[in-house]
């Protein structure tokens, strides 16, 4: 004998809800978690350095979490404001000099979900949340000690992503390299 359980409609719309806000909530969660562990003083201030050479950047995110458009417009922001954070030494140069005391920054995505704008019209807060990890690791290149490994981190939440039509997934890529190179502007003395 099979007992038969009868669900009325208010309850089944009440169950539909409940596993609709699971859902929601499952769509919204990053596995991605800030490192400000790793952001400590460099061993030498980065004023002690005349020369400086960037690396590009790389990355080991998957080209469907982290598009190779994504670490593009990272690697501009990141020249753009290293430039910057390093006025008055060579940047950059096409021969460096082995005699002149060169830092080499060697930036890398190390882990990321960016979400996409096409992502965030159709499936708004469910595409979740967009964060990214750059660990940029400095260099003595005279003695090869590594004088500084910070990793950086930026996130976009669901909702903002989702109200700005996926303005704030873009401005978190800024925001990485704006951290990278006020870490360098705050240990430049």
């Amino acid at each position: 004998m099979v007992a038969a359980i009868h669900i009325g409609d208010g309850e089944m719309k009440k169950a539909i809800y409940v596993v609709a806000g699971i859902l929601l909530l499952a769509g919204c969660t990053t596995h991605i978690h800030d490192q400000d562990d790793t952001i400590t003083a460099p061993k030498t201030p980065f004023d002690k350095f005349t020369q400086v050479i960037i690396r590009p950047l790389t990355s080991t995110a998957s080209e469907n979490d982290f598009p190779d458009k994504a670490v593009a417009n990272v690697q501009k922001d990141l020249d753009k404001c290293m430039a910057d954070a390093f006025a008055g030494t060579t940047y950059n140069p096409a021969a460096p000099d082995t005699e002149k005391p060169t830092v080499l920054i060697e930036p890398a995505i190390v882990d990321g979900k960016k979400v996409s704008t096409a992502q965030r019209i159709f499936f708004g807060a469910l595409a979740g949340s967009s964060a990214v990890l750059m660990q940029v690791k400095f260099t003595d290149a005279n003695s090869n000690e590594i004088i500084a490994q910070p990793v950086f981190y930026a996130k976009a939440a669901a909702m903002s992503g989702a109200w700005t039509f996926g303005a704030q997934d873009n401005a978190m890529l800024s925001r990485l390299s704006d951290n990278a190179c006020n870490y360098v502007r705050q240990y430049r003395h």
